[in-house]
């Protein structure tokens, strides 16, 4: 057994499949380049310079919604994200959206499950095959249902009652209290 997947915990992912966890983490909400990382990084040093020396509240700018009044000037749209790293890449989860994680509970755990990948459909044709034998199995189990529902026996013959008991004679052991009440609720039934 390897000893990493004692200690990481691999998840289920409705999405993308199984997959290792690998911490919490700060992560922006929107993905930023690499240049647009910089002028972040330049401009809050930039303000943080700036508006402590002067003591006012800051007004800022944003590409995206216009101005605004912002107490915090090092303040950045950060949420708490799960890092869930997969065969070909990692995926960053907001914990808002951890209802869609499931511990992984597969296996024997004799050996660590392959990773899923990110990119392609293996997983979900592995779930689209599960989803059908699952839908086939619950149709065999209404099949038997509706056949026994509609199955009559007749009732036992009184007169060959005597073979159930020459039958309960070859046992070794006498039966409990327990036993011939439920011996007797079956004869009766």
């Amino acid at each position: 057994l390897n000893s990493l997947s004692v200690f990481v915990p691999l998840l289920r992912c409705r999405k993308y499949g199984i997959g290792k966890y690998e911490g919490t983490t700060f992560a922006s909400k929107t993905k930023l380049t690499d240049g647009e990382k910089q002028l972040q990084a330049e401009r809050r040093k930039e303000i943080l310079t700036k508006e402590t020396s002067r003591g006012a509240d800051p007004v800022t700018v944003s590409r995206k919604f216009g101005t605004s009044e912002d107490k915090d000037p090092l303040s950045n749209p950060l949420t708490t994200v799960l890092k869930i790293t997969y065969a070909d890449g990692q995926v960053q989860v907001p914990v808002d959206r951890a209802y869609r994680l499931s511990r992984y509970r597969g296996g024997d755990g004799t050996k660590a499950p392959r990773l899923s990948r990110v990119k392609g459909d293996a997983w979900r044709k592995a779930r689209a095959k599960v989803e059908e034998s699952t839908k086939k199995l619950a149709e065999d189990v209404l099949g038997l249902y509706a056949m026994r529902e509609t199955l009559a026996r007749p009732p036992f013959d009184p007169e060959l009652e005597h073979i159930g008991h020459d039958f309960a004679k070859t046992f070794a052991f006498a039966p409990t209290p327990d036993q011939k009440t439920c011996f007797e609720d079956v004869e009766n039934d």
